[in-house]
């Protein structure tokens, strides 16, 4: 099976761009899905690997980030998301720390996050 990474977001930031060529070149086929229920559901079982760019959308998908926490748990996926710590901290309300698998605070080394991904490919 292909490595892929699903990658979340809303609106098509540069640094969204970048993490997305990043992963790309690391080897994976990056899936971008926007935070929405009905198209997050299409793809959800392609990837195990989740990162979610976090936004100032956060307030208004909170069906969304509900579940997105319901999939994390029960399918045992990995988490990594990706913001500011306002919006960690807003995440939090409905996401615990527990089921996150690490958390990049912008503006994100991106050989970070392809050591963390690295390392979720190396215990799989």
């Amino acid at each position: 099976m292909s490595k892929k990474a699903i990658l979340i977001s809303f609106g098509s930031a540069f640094l969204v761009g970048a993490i997305r060529d990043n992963i790309v070149k690391a080897g994976y086929r990056v899936i971008d899905v926007a935070p929405v229920i009905k198209e997050f559901n299409k793809i959800k079982f392609e990837s195990d690997v989740i990162f979610f760019y976090l936004g100032n959308f956060l307030g208004d998908c909170n069906e969304f980030l509900v579940y997105l926490r319901d999939i994390c748990i029960e399918e045992e996926k990995t988490l990594f998301v990706i913001g500011s710590s306002n919006e960690f901290q807003e995440l939090s309300a409905t996401i615990s720390d527990n089921i996150i698998a690490k958390k990049f605070e912008r503006p994100i080394n991106i050989k970070d996050l392809l050591e963390a991904l690295d390392d979720y490919s190396s215990q799989k």
